[in-house]
């Protein structure tokens, strides 16, 4: 009986630090959070959550800027499906340079329809 313990009880914390590596490597340094709210800051108004068929307030990561700036293009308005009823538009960059721009509400309610 109890050399079936030992195997069993090593498994069982091998698991737990298995686990808690796996969460760890999910949290956002101090400095990554600064950097993160810091280019939400600079692209407020450049670009929109899309609330699809819903009034719901979405849960968004800060890391999710990053994506933004990366699918950005220099002169076309670009829509990706962040989640089944998310999607974020992300304005061009000519469109952000020029003198009338109006930025855009951050958070908005749409009809499927009107995609």
């Amino acid at each position: 009986m109890k050399n079936i313990k030992a195997p069993l009880f090593l498994s069982l914390v091998l698991s737990l630090l298995y686990t808690t590596q796996l969460f760890s490597q999910t949290k956002i340094s101090q400095h990554d959070i600064a950097k993160y709210s810091e280019m939400v800051q600079l692209a407020e108004g450049t670009y929109q959550i899309q609330m699809i068929d819903t009034r719901s307030l979405p849960t968004i990561p800060l890391s999710l800027i990053k994506t933004i700036e990366a699918k950005r293009d220099d002169s076309k308005v670009i829509y990706f499906q962040y989640k089944q009823n998310i999607r974020i538009k992300i304005l061009s960059k000519e469109m952000i340079s020029k003198p009338n721009f109006i930025p855009l509400e951050r958070i908005i309610s749409i009809s499927s329809n009107d995609i």
